[in-house]
């Protein structure tokens, strides 16, 4: 409190005697009318140790009573208090609101409560007296200070700010939730201790100020923070129901931010105050309304594909990894998973558009990118049609994307951060054996030497995840068929291949597939495998560049050697002549031999024949 001399104000003034008693209840039935330039004249001499009295200053000490109508206009006053003892003395003034129970008021109804130093008159100020209304004044000492205490009631030197009073609380308006700090400023020096007790840290013995604000239709949260402005460390507290009905709010605060659950379209009070109640200073809050964003931080949250969902990237956080340029620490990104199903390769069609669904202001500007995992695992083995990161309004089409959980980042810049609907499609669009899991139905390969053709299209087909054949399948357009070896056949010819395609052939049907035969791969002209196994099937994959994907046929001969395919089981030649037997060697393996055949490609079967003895030798 400020200390002043009021040499004048005293020759200006006059004493008044009023009812001053040990008991409040006698002291109150008889008061004094006063106003602005009166003086009480209180003495607690010779009174007992009240020991009850609301005050927590007033516990214990001698203490005294008198009561006073005030006669002056309504307003803020201050109180020049001169000591006639030389102990401390505390003075408390309480509102005689009628309902009988004055003078055991609860805390929330004392309006003033100070120690005095009794060296110099005291202004005591920030008094909110109402004319006509009844008030009452609590003074006491230490045992053994007992004396005189004058009283005087005068205009404050300095008027408080408007907003020292909850009823005049200075109003920001309504705060849009954009995440956007909405500042206030003030200053405690002048300000008024609170007449509307906000008993929480120090904001019930200080000087405070108030303010209001009101939420908008969406809002979740407000953060109250100071910033670097501040002089002095304000404290704080977020009070509902209104002026004489309050409710605090959450943590009333003084470590400099305090985020509070608020209801939308609701008003509420901010009072603030000054750590350990001091000399008061200037001081610098924002006030921020946010949403509890869904899919923010990565958070994943769940999208259903071929259904629309209405999100925001306004309040998200920033981005957890770059893309389409946008910075991990300004801007804002939510994130959502989503599950391609089946088992082939997809195409996705991702279409986002503006929205005013949840804060009622679209996004002007949005990216995307799609992660294999997380949220920072890019997507493999794709190809785009269209530009990600400007999608708003049209629809991007990411190919071949294989089954699997995937996660879908949405982005705003700073500034542009709003509402949007985001819709994503699985499109089946590739041949049906696209994938090794969904080869073609397994192909029974004659045992007669007869070849079976095989056939279907690459068109729309999609790359596969893994590599190792000498045509990069996972570049190539890939689909698959299943053929099955008769129990006699020791392996397969290629023939006949049309459509550009070339053709590798797997050591099994295992899919995913591992391996495969090195006389079959990525061949594109006849090729002979031998050695595999009969009885069992076999997968093989015909692949192509993108740009020539098409329709193609091939003929695969399951090879069942003859009985005279080896030299030691030569057919006699002259006994088959004579029965007419008719021989081949379509079926028949190569051997290694003294004649000009190719021992790899060529199919030999072996004869024998007797000549008849004859004269000529």
């Amino acid at each position: 409190m400020r200390n002043y001399l009021h040499i004048l104000l005293l020759l200006l003034s006059f004493n008044l005697v009023a009812q001053t008693d040990d008991d409040c209840a006698t002291a109150l039935g008889a008061p004094a009318n006063v106003d602005v330039g009166d003086i009480l004249t209180l003495d607690n001499t010779g009174f007992s140790d009240e020991g009850n009295y609301t005050s927590s200053l007033l516990t214990g000490p001698i203490s005294g009573f008198t009561a006073f109508i005030w006669d002056g206009a309504s307003g803020v006053y201050s109180i020049n208090a001169t000591s006639g003892a030389a102990g401390d003395w505390s003075v408390a003034l309480n509102l005689d609101d009628g309902s009988g129970d004055e003078c055991t008021v609860t805390a929330s109804e004392e309006l003033f409560t100070d120690i005095l130093d009794s060296a110099l008159p005291t202004e005591i100020t920030c008094f909110n007296l109402v004319s006509g209304e009844t008030y009452i004044i609590g003074f006491a000492t230490d045992a053994g200070s007992e004396g005189t205490l004058d009283l005087e009631f005068i205009d404050p030197l300095v008027l408080p700010p408007a907003n020292s009073e909850c009823a005049l609380a200075e109003d920001q308006g309504t705060i849009v939730t954009n995440c956007t700090p909405n500042n206030i400023i003030g200053d405690l020096t002048e300000a008024c201790p609170n007449p509307d007790e906000v008993m929480c840290l120090d904001l019930g013995s200080g000087p405070i100020l108030w303010y209001t604000f009101t939420t908008d239709f969406n809002v979740d949260e407000v953060t109250i923070e100071t910033n670097g402005a501040s002089v002095i460390t304000p404290q704080f507290a977020l009070i509902s129901g209104g002026c004489g009905f309050l409710t605090i709010e959450g943590l009333c605060q003084d470590d400099g931010m305090e985020t509070f659950s608020v209801s939308p379209s609701t008003q509420y009070w901010v009072v603030v105050g000054e750590e350990s109640a001091g000399a008061g200073g200037s001081f610098s809050l924002d006030i921020t309304a946010s949403l509890i964003v869904v899919g923010d931080d990565c958070g994943i949250e769940s999208l259903t594909l071929g259904t629309s969902l209405d999100g925001s990237t306004t309040c998200a956080s920033a981005p957890t990894a770059t893309f389409c340029g946008y910075n991990t620490s300004t801007d804002h990104a939510v994130y959502y998973e989503f599950t391609v199903t089946g088992l082939d390769n997809v195409n996705l069609d991702v279409a986002l558009a503006t929205s005013t669904a949840v804060t009622g202001v679209t996004a002007t500007d949005l990216g995307f990118e799609i992660y294999a995992s997380g949220c920072a695992n890019m997507l493999p083995n794709i190809s785009t049609l269209g530009d990600p990161c400007s999608p708003l309004g049209s629809t991007i089409t990411y190919k071949c994307v294989p089954p699997g959980n995937y996660t879908i980042a949405i982005a705003s810049a700073a500034a542009m951060t709003g509402d949007f609907q985001v819709t994503i499609n699985q499109m089946f669009v590739g041949p049906a054996n696209d994938a090794c899991a969904n080869a073609d139905a397994t192909v029974l390969l004659n045992d007669d030497c007869t070849a079976v053709t095989l056939s279907g299209t690459t068109v729309d087909a999609c790359p596969e995840g893994f590599t190792g054949p000498a045509c990069d399948y996972g570049a190539q357009s890939v689909v698959w068929h299943e053929i099955m070896l008769s129990g006699d056949a020791i392996g397969v010819e290629i023939s006949n291949i049309t459509g550009g395609v070339a053709i590798t052939l797997f050591t099994d049907n295992t899919c995913p597939v591992s391996a495969f035969f090195v006389d079959l791969n990525c061949a594109t002209s006849d090729g002979v495998v031998v050695g595999m196994t009969g009885g069992v099937s076999y997968l093989i994959g015909v692949s192509t560049d993108e740009a020539l994907e098409s329709a193609y046929t091939f003929d695969v001969l399951a090879i069942v050697p003859p009985m005279n395919d080896d030299c030691a089981d030569a057919l006699d030649i002259t006994a088959d002549a004579a029965l007419g037997v008719v021989s081949n060697n379509n079926c028949a393996t190569a051997d290694g031999n003294v004649c000009t055949f190719d021992n790899a490609t060529s199919h030999v079967t072996w004869y024998e024949y007797t000549v008849a003895a004859t004269n000529n030798t």
